[in-house]
């Protein structure tokens, strides 16, 4: 009898053992990671009406994020909740050493976990912006004088003293002899706005930035700006003054966005809003491929589509992915992800000949692009909690990720949140990051976080 049991239970046992097996081999199913922040999201709040621009972040390699959200730059761990021994429980306000801050928009951290930021300082408070005296072709406004700054701090929050001056570097820029028929008047002191800022090589930061000179008939008697991106020398002076030679002069006026190419290569997109003819047409941005790492970039195709780009990534075959905005021009079309081959042209094998249309997001915003997993783009949108959806490499939703292809995140019931950034940790993890109101915050307004666990 008790043979008999034993060989009755053995059946069992088999299926208790290739149950416990399947368990451990079963995929993890995508979506809000629990273990971090407080149940797989965050919320900070901000003083009232302070944040400005586009909100950004960056990750370090030890899972630490960042968020800049206007001049306030604010770090958590990597257990998601803030970290109170950053600067001032938390938070560190950026600003030059000298002179007043005007603007702090660039982010990024490099591979020892230093995190930089930059932006544009008025280095004479209360010098008035000014007319030029009359010109041949009338008066020329004159902004006030700006100069760019790179500020770079170490995991604590505190300046690294072994960059520039005292953990900041000023950038001035002399500017190319202008090409235009009309004037060669510059003006006498560069005027220069720091825009965004990217690492190369883990160390090597890149500022992006633009610069004002006289020439361009603009709306009549204007001063036209031109966008540049340059290296700056880490263990170089305080203060460096950038000659032609040291910088590369993309089209339009301004940097927007960023992003690393195979090979160490960096890509830009430039944008302008004012439409001079000079420098393109109104609302529109120009995708650049620059050399950093020394090896050759493929020239983009002249004739390659002018679009309205937001957020920029490059694979790793180094085709280029963009958010296409909605246009005041267009009634029917919303936001769309285009790919581009290397050579700048749409890539016809992807989705309906180079673009998705992302209907499912409505009238909501789409604030973030990242590359996930196997190369496959994840877009982060919404207007009352974030909506992230994941798209295979041709296209098609993938439905392998959260329900059907969509993670939804709120964070609580008379919440709103809308994502303006994303990015990777090391471990694959999605972090999306975005301005939010709540009665539960104490100014009303913050910045919520969470983190998305992916399938494989």
């Amino acid at each position: 009898m008790k043979l008999l049991k034993a060989i009755l239970l053995v059946p069992v046992l088999l299926a208790l053992l290739a149950g416990t097996a399947l368990a451990k081999i079963a995929p993890q199913h995508s979506g809000v990671d629990p273990s971090f922040g407080r149940g797989g999201t965050i919320a900070v709040s901000v003083p009232k009406g302070f944040g400005e621009g586009p909100l950004q972040m960056a990750t370090a390699p030890s899972g630490k994020s960042y968020v800049l959200d206007g001049s306030l730059l604010y770090a958590f761990g990597a257990n998601g909740l803030p970290d109170h021994g950053f600067g001032d429980n938390g938070h560190v306000q950026v600003a030059a050493a000298a002179g007043e801050t005007t603007e702090v928009n660039g982010l990024a951290v490099d591979a020892q976990g230093r995190i930089l930021a930059s932006g544009s300082v008025n280095p004479t408070p209360g010098v008035p912006s000014a007319y030029v005296p009359p010109q041949p072709l009338g008066y020329l406004y004159l902004p006030a004088p700006s100069n760019a700054f790179v500020i770079r701090l170490l995991p604590n929050g505190e300046r690294d003293p072994t960059f520039g001056g005292s953990g900041e570097i000023d950038v001035t820029v002399t500017p190319a002899a202008s090409r235009s028929p009309y004037t060669t008047l510059h003006t006498n002191t560069p005027i220069v706005r720091g825009d965004r800022l990217a690492i190369v090589g883990g160390e090597q930061p890149i500022l992006g930035g633009s610069y004002y000179y006289h020439g361009y008939i603009c709306y009549g008697g204007a001063i036209e700006a031109l966008a540049f991106v340059a290296p700056i020398d880490p263990a170089g002076p305080a203060v460096q003054n950038l000659a032609p030679t040291t910088y590369t002069e993309v089209p339009q006026s301004g940097i927007s966005d960023f992003a690393t190419m195979p090979g160490g290569n960096l890509a830009a997109v430039s944008n302008s809003s004012n439409g001079c003819p000079p420098r393109g047409a109104p609302w529109t941005t120009t995708l650049s491929a620059l050399t950093y790492s020394g090896s050759p970039v493929p020239a983009l195709d002249p004739g390659r589509p002018r679009l309205v780009l937001s957020s920029l990534v490059v694979d790793a075959m180094g085709r280029f992915l963009g958010l296409e905005m909605p246009t005041e021009s267009s009634t029917t079309q919303g936001w769309k992800l285009d790919r581009l081959l290397p050579n700048g042209v749409f890539d016809t094998a992807f989705g309906s000949n180079g673009g998705v249309p992302l209907k499912k997001f409505g009238e909501e915003s789409v604030g973030a692009l990242v590359l996930g997993a196997k190369e496959r783009p994840v877009i982060a949108g919404g207007d009352t909690k974030f909506r992230l959806v994941r798209l295979g490499t041709k296209g098609k939703i993938d439905h392998s990720f959260g329900d059907h292809g969509w993670v939804e995140v709120g964070f609580g019931p008379g919440t709103k949140a809308s994502p303006a950034a994303m990015t990777i940790d090391a471990k694959g993890r999605l972090l999306v990051a975005g301005r939010m109101t709540s009665s539960a915050l104490k100014s009303g307004e913050g910045i919520g976080l969470s983190r998305i666990q992916p399938t494989e």
